[in-house]
């Protein structure tokens, strides 16, 4: 009796500190998925994801990971930063909406319903990105700072903050360069589009290197070292790793590009 009292204790103790082992490497499990996901890594005022294109509108969550048909929403005032893998970081700003229509490793396409869009390409990247518009597709390939905005009345813009980018249309593309922006309208299959002078070299440089230290600062942010959310007095809502961080800065002002003078030569159909 004694010795089947034993018996049952000690199958009893190992089966609990089997568990107890499991159930942590199951977590882990879970947390190295969402962290290979597309996922909103920090934000900040009302930010909302819709799955499909027919579902209700639900507040975004860190961290969570998004598919295929996913629409995400910035309210007034709002940002929200999603980040597709290590090198590539697109940043919403205010009362913009974006669609994801295919998230696979290495292979993204987005299109920009409203509102503006800032693609940081780091140097490391590899994915083949494309970024939809009413009139264009923008192609991110290349290591650089990237705004892609769409107005009310549907009219794109692409400006080169930093780095070199294709623009394609169904006649053809043109590369547009560091410094560069092309404005865009007219229906996909025969778009008009201009390209002018966006902001002095100065400013682009000060951008530049605002927006590398942001980028760094989100990417040490999301890394999964204990981490959780944290929320702060102005309403931001960001991941941190481990011991507390502060706060991410917020985006330097942005200045108002002035409308590109004509530029023979470069205007024409794409």
């Amino acid at each position: 009796m004694i010795s089947f009292a034993y018996r049952f204790a000690a199958v009893t103790g190992l089966f609990v500190l089997t568990a107890a082992t499991l159930t942590p490497a199951r977590a882990q499990d879970r947390d190295d998925l969402n962290r290979g996901a597309v996922h909103v890594v920090w934000m900040n005022g009302a930010v909302s994801v819709r799955h499909g294109d027919d579902g209700p509108w639900v507040a975004a969550v860190l961290d969570a990971p998004l598919a295929n048909g996913d629409h995400i929403a910035t309210g007034a005032k709002a940002q929200a930063d999603i980040q597709l893998d290590d090198a590539n970081v697109f940043h919403a700003g205010s009362n913009s909406e974006i669609r994801l229509d295919r998230l696979e490793s290495g292979h993204y396409r987005m299109a920009v319903i409203r509102g503006a869009v800032t693609c940081h390409v780091g140097g490391s990247s590899t994915a083949d990105v494309e970024v939809g518009t009413p009139s264009v597709a923008v192609r991110p390939s290349k290591p650089g700072v990237y705004l892609i905005a769409v107005s009310r009345a549907g009219e794109s813009e692409i400006t080169v903050r930093a780095g070199d980018v294709e623009v394609v249309a169904p006649r053809g593309s043109e590369w547009v360069n560091a410094g560069q922006k092309m404005v865009a309208r007219g229906p996909a299959s025969d778009p008009q589009y201009k390209i002018g002078h966006a902001v002095p070299l100065w400013r682009r440089v000060a951008v530049v290197v605002a927006n590398c230290v942001q980028i760094a600062d989100m990417i040490t942010s999301s890394l999964p070292a204990g981490g959780g959310a944290t929320h702060n007095s102005s309403g931001a809502t960001k991941t941190t790793a481990g011991p507390a961080k502060p706060a991410a800065p917020s985006a330097p002002a942005r200045p108002t590009a002035p409308s590109p003078p004509p530029h023979d030569g470069n205007r024409g159909k794409g």
